[in-house]
């Protein structure tokens, strides 16, 4: 043992071997900067991960005002006592309320569900024309259309006072909502006051 080691000794003071101290410092230093670039992405990770919890924070809070506002909505409208409903810009049936239910479909003895998806045609007959005359103003105008329509309501034509406006989704008319009162209801109303 102590011949190898004097060895080594000579052969390192010759020169032909070199201690490894210099190679060592290299690596040391070198994974020193690899710490600093690491803790340098690892700090950058913690910032974008934490503005993400921020932003999700956000959207969760936005979702909920969102559902909140909907349930708003759909609420105000379902307990409507007159028909109110939503089409797209092509006239096809997206919701109604369960008055439109008994005024339009309670004759036809059909269900709301089997409506949704298809055009007002077969539930204004007669009256559709004009129905979508009105309906194509409200979409070129962007803007709100009333007036007197007749339609017929459990069967049988009668004199309605409609009113038709834009459903917005930012700028764009996406749809249209309407709502009928026939007219009859109007008048007693009036008589009754």
């Amino acid at each position: 043992m102590v011949g190898a080691l004097a060895v080594l000794g000579v052969l390192g003071f010759t020169g032909i071997v070199r201690p490894r101290s210099d190679s060592i410092d290299e690596v040391i230093t070198m994974l020193k900067a690899d710490k600093i670039e690491a803790l340098g992405r690892i700090s950058e990770l913690e910032r974008v991960v934490g503005s993400q919890i921020i932003e999700i924070q956000r959207l969760r809070e936005e979702s909920v005002m969102l559902r909140t506002q909907i349930f708003q909505l759909e609420s105000s409208n379902l307990y409507h006592p007159f028909p109110v409903w939503n089409v797209d810009k092509h006239g096809i049936l997206t919701s109604a309320n369960s008055a439109f239910e008994d005024y339009f479909l309670s004759a036809q003895d059909k269900p709301l569900i089997d409506f949704i998806g298809l055009s007002l045609k077969g539930i204004f007959n007669e009256g559709f024309e004009d129905y979508m005359e009105n309906h194509n103003y409200v979409l070129s105008k962007k803007r709100y259309w009333e007036g007197a329509i007749n339609v017929a309501i459990n069967g049988k034509q009668q004199a309605t006072h409609m009113v038709l406006y834009p459903h917005f989704a930012g700028k764009q008319v996406v749809g249209i909502y309407g709502m009928i009162i026939p007219i009859e209801s109007t008048r007693n109303y009036m008589q009754n006051s």
